[in-house]
């Protein structure tokens, strides 16, 4: 299976997807945390960062999320929103919350 992290910046973007492990709370107040039964960590997101896991669905690529926030926050600066995205998703990443799997696909051993 290939590791996304160790092509660099153009593969953590290509088109991001969730990990099927890894399930969203959902709070009241917009914002939410994302719970992975793996390590048991629970990661507190706000209402933008939960904005990105849902298009980590594989089949948005970092264009495609730009265009969306900037569309849904009204936000002039596509260089920054960019930035922004591209911190949120490597830090996915880095939490083993982005994998390679379609969602509910489990893997299958011989």
């Amino acid at each position: 299976m290939a590791d996304h992290r160790e092509t660099g910046v153009a593969g953590e973007f290509n088109l991001p997807r969730r990990s099927r492990f890894v399930s969203l709370v959902e709070m009241n107040d917009g914002e939410g945390a994302l719970y992975d039964p793996r390590s048991g960590e629970l990661y507190a997101m706000n209402s933008t960062a939960l904005d990105v896991w849902a298009m980590c669905d594989g089949t948005h690529g970092l264009e495609a999320m730009v265009h969306e926030l900037r569309d849904l926050y009204q936000l002039d600066d596509a260089a920054s929103t960019r930035q922004d995205i591209e911190q949120t998703i490597r830090q996915f990443w880095d939490s083993g919350l982005l994998g390679d799997e379609p969602d509910g696909e489990a893997r299958q051993s011989a």
